[in-house]
């Protein structure tokens, strides 16, 4: 028995089951909008370009100079770049928590709730280490997106909730303990980095008495200079004399210099773009409107050619 379709047997099934082929793609387009206007929940998005803009060039000559003397510093900035520096702060476990403890305006409550309650959207649960944890996943994950520009140090950062405002409340506050965590990084390297340079320091200023003590006592003992060897001599404790005033001279410059990092409150990370409470919603629903058109259309022409193919095999 011939079971090919022809042209003809298609539009004739294709006729005789219009209704059905609108009454299936209606359905779909139907039971679609009523999700989107009603359950599908928004999403806003608030995003910010941030760039550290800290003193490193600085440091590096400092840091030069004190090596051509012979002395070597621990260098106060990481040998891991800011910017991926940065990152690595914004996705730590240490940071994500210090957030969900924040309390935030939550509109629909219209009252300040801890980022944890929002997330879990549950407004009775305790702050304890597994809703914490779980809140903290959700975010990570899901709620905030960090990426880096290959070619430069600048850094993409957006936060995606069911609230506008909210979005933008949690990148400003985000951007402030970035900053804050970031500048005690700097401190704490400040710190060991002076307690070292106050050592070196004590050390430089004894060998400086003791030469100087030395040049006192060569010129005691030689009060008319006329050797070539006795001058020579003298030279070379001049020199010495002269190394050492000025390897103590520039560590006490950059120990000033680290004293001054130390009681520094300037943010490095700087806004390059700033964030905004956008109007609209981020996830737009036109388009899964029309994919469940789509997709309604094409079951229903499944469900005609179906009947078209299984027919003549119920007839046989």
């Amino acid at each position: 028995m011939d079971n090919n379709v022809s042209l003809k047997d298609l539009y004739i099934a294709l006729k005789d089951n219009f209704f059905s082929i609108v009454s299936i793609t209606s359905f779909f387009a139907i039971s679609s909008l009523i999700y989107l206007l009603f359950f599908y929940p928004p999403i806003f998005s608030s995003s910010a370009t941030v760039v550290h803009f800290g003193n490193d060039m600085k440091q590096s000559q400092s840091s030069g100079l004190m090596s051509s003397l012979g002395i070597s510093l621990p260098t106060s900035s990481s040998s891991t770049p800011s910017a991926e520096v940065i990152i690595q702060i914004l996705k730590s476990n240490s940071f994500s928590r210090s957030l969900m403890e924040k309390e935030f305006f939550f509109t629909p409550l219209d009252k300040k709730v801890p980022l944890y309650q929002i997330i879990l959207d549950d407004f009775k649960t305790e702050n304890n280490n597994v809703n914490i944890y779980k809140a903290k996943k959700t975010f990570q994950e899901e709620m905030m997106i960090v990426d880096k520009n290959r070619l430069t140090n600048v850094i993409n950062i957006s936060i995606h909730t069911v609230d506008a405002q909210l979005s933008y409340d949690i990148i400003i506050d985000a951007i402030s303990l970035l900053n804050q965590t970031f500048n005690s990084i700097e401190k704490e390297k400040a710190l060991e980095k002076s307690i070292f340079i106050k050592d070196r320091l004590s050390a430089e200023r004894k060998q400086l008495i003791a030469v100087e003590n030395k040049y006192i006592e060569f010129r005691n003992n030689n009060q008319s200079i006329q050797s070539p060897l006795l001058t020579i001599k003298e030279d070379s404790i001049k020199r010495e004399l002269e190394m050492h005033s000025q390897v103590v001279s520039m560590l006490m410059k950059q120990l000033e210099m680290t004293q001054l990092d130390l009681y520094d409150e300037i943010n490095e990370v700087l806004i390059v773009n700033e964030p905004e409470v956008m109007p609209f919603r981020s996830n737009r629903r036109i388009f899964l409107l029309i994919g469940s058109i789509f997709a309604g259309f094409f079951i229903s022409l499944t469900y005609v050619l179906s009947i078209l193919v299984l027919k003549p095999l119920k007839k046989f």
